[in-house]
């Protein structure tokens, strides 16, 4: 890397604009950078690091990098060339400030840019990079340092070394550890402490799951009160067991719970078989008394049915006359309505005839064959009258559009476009383009912005992330343990209900006992101390207990589920986060800064639109107005076109109404009408006395055939209506002979209503059915066999199929307890066995990284140098800093001291590994570098910081520094060590590096000719490149 020339502006103690030549200044090889404090020395470096970084070394903030001494509209700045990887590029940065308001008082924040230019033969420019992650991206990839790395590489601060000789190992390891990537190690040690602890936690969680499972079986085994030698021989507890001895013994225990439940199970079943045979027997009898009732109640209902036979045909009578009568009172009805509409019709002709429009001679007509000449005579007319009639309907039109037309050629005349209406036109074109290019600069600017928006609103719900789940985290914990406890209660709760039912079941058996019965259990008929239940559970609450036990262990499932997969996402998300040091409300506020200058940018950038519509807007207006005058002569030629032609339609159309009216006056309407007679023909020019005559015709022709319609279709509808009467006639005396009924009269008298009928056929229905299905009743032979046979005693039969009910469901009971007890046992038994297969390879798996994870940390047996990994990889980076160090510290030193790692560990209770000291060549004495003089000192940390700089490029890549400054110390220095450390300085100009010294040394000024000399003033610092040489 090589620095060519850097430019600061309103930065720092310089108020304006300063600009230091390095190919100028470095062309010597060595230069010196001096000047009294506060002048600006430092800064000079701050502002390179500003420049590649975006920050400062230090506590400063880049928004506090502007010169107060700087006019209030000076913008800070700074612009550095340099070359690097063989790339020439161009920074310019600009940190954050408060600008003036351009309107009104007060400042505004103006936020941080960066542009990188890459400058290519020929001085040709590319932009590269225009916003701060490109332009950091590409200086790593340059680089290859960070920040940190960079201030200790290139900028040499000689005092922070001198502090690093006096460290602690703790203090050396920060150091190191921000200049050398030991990141991997440091996570490979992490993974295996946290390896270890989740091996711990799995060892001691497959222990308790044991230690878990064999007290639940000695609960279960403690419900058991039955007399089996098997149980009396295990231990009192299962955890006096041996692991080792532990599955053989479980099979002894499963296979004896076995077998007593298969004996119980047996016996469930012949007491099942027993209550069986007792329940088949109750219901056969209640089976044979229900089929005697049913015989008896069919014999009732025969001897009701003949009680009421006369009464029944006399009635089946009667409905057959109503029927036949029924099936001809339709034909009567539509007689009757035939004769009503004929009379109708005689009505309607002669209402017909008496219409004062029909013409004389039609008004006695009683044939429609007397109307069929004038009905003629009028339908040749009407297509006269409907041409007028038409015709004259388009007079009106016709004048208002020759009214329009003739208002249209006036409106015409009028110009509409003059000269200074278009030199108007023409200057808004002009100021619209003038916006548009003011409001387009401010897009780019806002992109840059919205970016940095948007990275700080993705850390902001990062951190509010993070908070709500680790608060989620604790309350699933806390979920967990509930129904750890939840299903721990539900456990207890079922046993003690089914040890509470074994010890009831005498007292269930003993309720149904009665005296003088056979007991079910022992067969004894007298009962003088039957036992009585006390608690009274019965096996639906087992059931109901045992459901909430499995419904405790699936919700235990869940919970614990729910929290590992919060842990996970808690992880996810604090991974996402690392690095990001600020909290919550630091990044709300950096987003609501960026916020405000994204809402100006956006602003200023939202008005490109409005001037881009106003530009068109403008240059619309101005084509528009051109337009619109050539279509205004177009449109005054059309519109005289356009009224010409409308003249002569109006004189055409007039002239064919008047011809249609005369050829009209030979319609019978005219000439037969009577009192109805039509106007006469007006002989006038207007069109609108036309339109008059036109409209009185037509309606008198249409009244006058209108009539004579009417007459003819109350003709027609007269005749029709005497046939259907006809017909009419002959069908209901079809009918009535059909049904053998005399007259219409008769069939009146006899028909019933609706409703009777209904009535008198549903109860002669019924009647039969109920006749059929007693004869039915009676033929089944099971009935006739019930009727014939003695009632059984179902009382006793009931009784007796109680008490096997009440046996056959006590040792289904007895069969449920022995099978549930099996089960826990097999269940517990299984687990027990799998778990002891797991617990092996998991405890030897823990030995293995327990040993590994110690060592790695330094805390282990086998590490007697107490380092961890990541300090024995630091440790080889220190030594090999101390032997890069000696090359130079032999020559400043005069060949007397040297530099070496020392691991020592001088506190068994503290971490070692980092140990540096110095060993003096002369005498063979070996001491702490702390004890070196404040010369000494000076010239081995100088060493240490060029050797600490030759291992971090080692380390980057080895890429060669072309540029190099160290910074202050020369003051501590006699005559002869400033000799030797500049002779080494000297050296470090081989293969044409410049190396600058940042000093107020008087000597060094005599020394160094060529120097950037500050100069501090109360307006601001200033600075000149001298070159002593040449002006003595």
């Amino acid at each position: 890397m090589q620095l060519h020339r850097l430019t600061v502006t309103a930065f720092g103690p310089f108020a304006d604009t300063v600009e230091v030549d390095f190919d100028e200044v470095g062309s010597a090889g060595l230069f010196l950078i001096q000047g009294p404090t506060g002048s600006g020395k430092t800064t000079l470096l701050d502002a390179v690091c500003f420049a590649l970084y975006g920050r400062v070394p230090g506590e400063r903030r880049p928004g506090s990098l502007r010169s107060s001494h700087a006019a209030p509209g000076a913008i800070p700045g700074v612009v550095l060339e340099l070359t690097a990887q063989g790339r020439r590029l161009q920074i310019e940065r600009h940190p954050e400030w408060e600008r003036p308001k351009k309107r009104g008082t007060g400042t505004t924040k103006e936020k941080s840019s960066v542009v990188v230019h890459e400058i290519g033969e020929g001085g040709a420019r590319t932009t590269v990079a225009n916003n701060q992650d490109e332009a950091g991206h590409l200086v790593g990839e340059v680089l290859g340092m960070d920040l940190h790395q960079f201030n200790r590489v290139v900028l040499l601060p000689q005092g922070e070394f001198a502090a690093f000789l006096r460290s602690d190992d703790a203090a050396r390891a920060d150091l190191l550890r921000r200049l050398f990537d030991v990141q991997t190690y440091a996570d490979l040690e992490a993974w295996l402490t946290e390896e270890r602890r989740r091996s711990s936690q799995l060892v001691a969680a497959t222990r308790q799951s044991v230690d878990h499972d064999e007290r639940a079986l000695d609960e279960v085994l403690l419900q058991i009160d039955d007399v089996m030698p098997e149980l009396d021989a295990l231990p009192a507890t299962w955890a006096e067991v041996d692991h080792d001895d532990l599955p053989e013994a479980l099979a002894t225990l499963v296979a004896a719970l076995d077998g007593r439940a298969t004996a119980a199970m047996t016996e469930a079943d012949r007491l099942r078989g027993l209550a069986g045979a007792a329940r088949s027997a109750t219901e056969n009898a209640r089976a044979l008394l229900d089929r005697r009732a049913r015989g008896e109640a069919a014999q009732t209902r025969l001897a009701e049915l003949d009680a009421v036979a006369d009464e029944r045909a006399a009635q089946r009578d009667r409905l057959d006359l109503a029927r036949r009568a029924e099936a001809v009172l339709g034909e009567i009805r539509a007689a009757d309505r035939a004769r009503a509409r004929l009379a109708e019709a005689d009505s309607s002709v002669s209402g017909a005839r008496a219409d004062d429009r029909l013409p004389h001679d039609l008004r006695s007509a009683d044939a429609l064959d007397v109307l069929e000449p004038v009905r003629a005579a009028l339908a040749a007319c009407t297509e006269d009258l409907h041409t007028a009639a038409t015709r004259a309907a388009a007079l009106p039109d016709a004048e208002q559009e020759v009214d329009r037309t003739r208002a249209r050629v006036a409106d015409l005349s009028t110009p509409l476009l003059d000269d200074e209406t278009r030199t108007t036109l023409r200057a808004a074109v002009e100021s619209a383009e003038q916006s548009l290019a003011t409001a387009r600069t401010a897009v780019p600017r806002a992109e840059s912005a919205q970016a940095a928006v948007d990275e700080l609103r993705r850390l902001e719900r990062a951190r509010r992330t993070e908070a709500s789940l680790a608060a989620d985290l604790t309350a699933r914990q806390d979920a967990e343990r509930d129904a750890r406890d939840a299903h721990a209660d539900a456990r207890s709760h079922l046993l003690s209900l089914q040890k509470a039912r074994l010890d009831d079941m005498a007292g269930e058996l003993a309720a149904g006992l009665v005296p003088g019965d056979p007991c079910a259990v022992c067969g004894a008929t007298e009962h003088p101390r039957p036992a009585s239940p006390v608690s009274g559970v019965t096996p639906e609450a087992i059931d109901a207990a045992a459901a909430t036990v499995e419904t405790a262990a699936a919700a235990l499932d869940v919970a614990r589920g729910e929290v590992a997969a919060t842990d996970a996402r808690l992880e996810a998300v604090r991974s996402d986060l690392a690095g990001e040091t600020r909290t919550l409300e630091e990044i709300g506020q950096d987003l609501a800064d960026a916020r405000a200058t994204l809402t100006e940018l956006a602003a200023l950038a939202t008005t490109v639109p409005d001037a881009q519509a106003g530009l068109a807007v403008a240059r619309n207006a101005l084509t528009d107005a051109e337009e619109q005058e050539t279509a205004r002569l177009s449109e005054l030629r059309e519109a005289t076109a356009l009224r010409d032609r409308a003249i002569a339609y109006l004189t055409s159309t007039a002239e064919e109404v008047r011809s249609a009216l005369d050829a009209h006056a030979a319609c019978p309407c005219v000439t037969e009408a009577g009192e109805a007679q039509g106007p006469n023909v007006v002989e006038t020019p207007d069109p609108e006395g036309l339109g008059v005559a036109a409209t009185t015709w037509g309606e008198n022709h249409l009244a006058v055939e209108d009539a004579v319609e009417r007459l003819a279709a109350a003709l027609t509808a007269r005749e029709a209506a005497a046939e259907a009467c006809a017909e009419a006639d002959a069908a209901m005396q079809a009918s009535l002979a059909e049904q053998q009924l005399e007259d219409a009269d008769e069939a009146r008298a006899a028909a019933l209503p609706r409703d009777e009928i209904e009535h008198l056929t549903g109860l002669l229905r019924r009647d039969e059915t109920a006749r059929a299905a007693a004869r039915v009743v009676l033929a089944e032979a099971d009935v006739t066999a019930a009727l014939e046979a003695e009632p059984p005693d179902l009382d006793a039969l009931t009784e007796a199929d109680a008490a096997a009910s009440a046996a056959a469901d006590a040792a289904h009971v007895r069969h449920g307890t022995t099978a549930n007890d099996l089960k826990q046992v097999r269940r517990l038994a299984t687990s027990i066995t799998r778990t002891l297969a797991d617990l092996g390879p998991a405890a030897a798996q823990h030995a293995v990284l327990e040993r590994l994870a110690t060592t790695t940390a330094g805390s282990g047996t086998d590490n007697s140098k107490g380092m961890s990994l990541s300090t024995y990889v630091l440790a080889a980076r220190l030594e090999r800093t101390a032997e890069l160090a000696n090359e130079r510290l032999s020559v400043m030193a005069d060949g007397r001291y040297e530099l070496f790692h020392d691991d020592t560990r001088t506190d068994a209770r503290r971490k070692g590994g980092l140990g540096l000291k110095v060993r003096d060549l002369w005498t063979g004495d070996e001491r702490p570098t702390g004890t070196l003089s404040g010369g000494e000192s000076f010239v081995v940390s100088l060493a240490l910081a060029l050797g600490l700089a030759d291992a971090v490029r080692e380390e980057s890549g080895g890429f060669d520094l072309q540029t190099l400054f160290v910074d202050e110390g020369f003051g501590t220095l006699d005559e002869d060590a400033l000799e030797q450390v500049m002779g080494v300085l000297d050296g470090l100009r081989d293969g044409g590096r410049s190396v600058g010294i940042v000093s107020h040394v008087a000597e060094l000024r005599q020394r160094i000719p060529t120097q950037i000399r500050l100069l501090k003033t109360q307006h601001g610092s200033t600075l000149e490149i001298v070159d002593v040489a040449a002006t003595a």
